[in-house]
């Protein structure tokens, strides 16, 4: 059994960790970080995930380390306020070396103009090459891939499985939600609640991408509106990347039942 870890998430869990503050003064303060006691958090971390979901082996997955990414070319605003040059960054200060013993220690996937959720979700659903995989993350992002998961933070919960049907509602859900984290708006007005009241007993996609597109047209917006924030909410599955090519296929609705 494998398991696919969230490394983007782990990165900046171990690097905040050792992260403290210091005040030199009543008017200067200053963070300072310790690379060892960061190493040894991310690696107790790898360890308590591996153990927990009795992996045999264990793939990390990351971002891609530049500011590509195929979401800013759908919709340029996405994940902007990480990437604004006026604002102070949220990563902690061991990111890249945190990223750097990853890459020395483990085995990694990333792929170019990917987020670490698109890797996992490509290699949770590959057909039966790697035999059964675990996708270990904290990110609700990830509900909207079918497979079995691991969530460190209710680890009580051990290893339970996102069927095909649960990850179509969470995935129409966050159409209509967006997210504010990743800075897409989904369908403005439009909270959790009444997400679940749209889509509620709708049994097929077609049926859930009708009643998204409705909704969107009852606020003035377009099925391409819709469109834009469901490429912006989907999580790349092995059927969204051609790997002759090695290139990304856009998300489209699905086709009538």
């Amino acid at each position: 059994m494998i398991v696919l870890i969230d490394a983007d998430i782990l990165v900046y869990q171990a690097g905040y960790a050792a992260e403290t503050g210091v005040a030199w003064d009543e008017d200067t303060f200053a963070i300072q970080a310790n690379l060892c006691q960061g190493i040894e958090e991310l690696d107790a971390m790898v360890a308590g995930i591996v153990h927990a979901t009795d992996a045999d082996k264990a793939l990390l997955c990351l971002s891609c380390p530049t500011p590509e990414n195929f979401r800013r070319d759908i919709y340029p605003a996405y994940k902007e306020p990480r990437t604004d040059p006026t604002k102070r960054t949220a990563k902690p200060i061991l990111y890249k070396s945190l990223r750097d013993h990853v890459r020395s220690k483990y085995q990694v996937r990333e792929k170019p103009r990917m987020e670490a959720d698109d890797v996992l979700g490509i290699l949770a659903t590959m057909p039966g090459a790697l035999g059964r995989r675990i996708i270990a993350s904290i990110d609700k992002d990830l509900l909207t891939v079918p497979g079995f998961h691991y969530n460190w933070r209710n680890g009580e919960d051990g290893v339970f499985e996102v069927t095909e049907s649960y990850a179509a509602l969470m995935f129409y859900t966050q159409v209509l939600t967006g997210d504010s984290t990743d800075n897409y708006p989904g369908l403005p007005g439009i909270g959790p609640k009444r997400a679940a009241k749209l889509l509620d007993c709708l049994e097929t996609e077609h049926a859930m991408w009708d009643a998204v597109v409705s909704a969107y047209e009852k606020r003035g917006l377009t099925e391409d509106d819709a469109l834009v924030q469901a490429r912006c909410a989907r999580i790349l599955r092995a059927e969204d990347y051609d790997f002759e090519k090695k290139e990304i296929k856009l998300w489209t609705p699905p086709a009538q039942d």
